[in-house]
């Protein structure tokens, strides 16, 4: 559900019609595998995991945009601490 919001608030904010054409690929950076390897995949063994994927392909695709994900060690995710409610930690 993250990337799904973080999809949305990206594309309601304008930032997915600035990505450039010749290259529309979105890279998605997470701490989290079982999000990336379900990201990468296109399909995961749940069926409310299978329905939020397709909710983000379809947004993407109507964008003409593809999605790759990465994984970052959360030792090296600048996002981690804020992630956790660490928000002094973050700062």
């Amino acid at each position: 559900l993250a990337v799904e919001v973080g999809l949305l608030m990206a594309a309601s904010h304008g930032l997915l019609d600035a990505l450039p054409r010749h290259h529309p690929k979105l890279l998605i950076r997470s701490d989290n595998m079982g999000v990336v390897q379900v990201l990468n995949s296109g399909r995961s063994r749940s069926g409310r995991t299978n329905a939020v994927l397709r909710r983000i392909y379809l947004a993407l695709a109507q964008r003409r945009l593809h999605v790759a994900a990465v994984h970052v060690p959360s030792r090296l995710n600048v996002a981690d601490a804020l992630s956790r409610g660490d928000v002094t930690g973050f700062l």
